[in-house]
């Protein structure tokens, strides 16, 4: 079984992603009666473990109660129902699927936050967002670190530099806020078919497939309207680890892995 997340804060992505945490998960889940605190040292012997309970604790990832520790995810709840999945998926796709239906879909995932265990085999839904006041960049792939700019931000606010070694290479840490603010620039140099001069953040686009290599540049997001698209009732009340699956399931049938999508803010538009 394999931890899987989405929709999590910088701070839970980073402690979910810390080995830590899953075999600490792992134990509680296997013991009977919820362990003390001196019974989880002498599982962990040497990992500092009360800075890491306490961060967990905080975050409320791990419970403390009556001196006891219990996890807040179980095995039965992130079971998935193969059948649900796809029923949805057929359902989804009687007709061929607009980018604009499957971000609407993808954003209602994207509002429930998860944690639990997957098979290693199952395919689930990453997102991963990079906006400022100005511009968004969504991002949804079956790869925990696929190659997206949102993935990437988010991997280095994960400390997972090490996933991305080209764009690393690339970029480094630079400041998020000021990345995107060159991005657009670009990308409003594209929309005008103006020239652009070579630079890291052009090479960032090329080597996230967001910008076609070639000169005029064509963008390979689908770049949303913010056009209203109704999703049935029954869809919202699905649990996140369905709709995961069923988004990711999509993704890989319409060979849109990733999906990348340029929200320009409405304000924006008008200029």
């Amino acid at each position: 079984m394999k931890l899987g997340y989405a929709n999590l804060t910088t701070n839970e992505q980073q402690i979910v992603t810390d080995p830590f945490y899953k075999q600490l998960v792992t134990y509680l889940l296997e013991q009977e009666t919820p362990p003390t605190l001196r019974q989880l040292k002498e599982a962990f012997p040497a990992s500092k473990l009360e800075k890491k309970l306490e961060r967990c604790i905080r975050a409320q990832l791990i419970i403390r109660e009556n001196r006891r520790y219990f996890t807040t995810i179980t095995y039965d709840a992130v079971q998935s129902n193969q059948t649900t999945v796809d029923d949805w998926v057929a359902k989804l796709m009687a007709k061929p699927i607009e980018p604009a239906q499957l971000y609407a879909l993808a954003k209602d995932f994207q509002q429930q936050k998860w944690i639990g265990f997957l098979p290693e085999t199952l395919d689930f839904c990453y997102p991963a967002t990079l906006e400022t006041s100005q511009l968004g960049i969504d991002a949804y792939s079956t790869q925990q670190m696929a190659n997206t700019l949102p993935h990437y931000f988010q991997a280095i606010g994960q400390q997972e530099a090490r996933f991305y070694p080209e764009l690393t290479q690339t970029i480094g840490d630079v400041d998020p806020e000021y990345f995107l603010d060159q991005v657009q620039v670009i990308l409003e140099k594209v929309a005008r078919q103006r020239k652009i001069r070579p630079s890291i953040f052009l090479t960032a686009l090329h080597e996230t497939n967001l910008l076609t290599p070639e000169v005029p540049y064509e963008v390979k997001a689908y770049q949303t309207d913010h056009t209203y698209v109704q999703l049935e009732s029954t869809y919202h009340a699905l649990p996140p680890i369905v709709k995961g699956q069923i988004i990711a399931s999509i993704l890989k049938k319409t060979q849109m892995d990733p999906f990348i999508v340029i929200d320009i803010k409405p304000e924006q538009q008008k200029r």
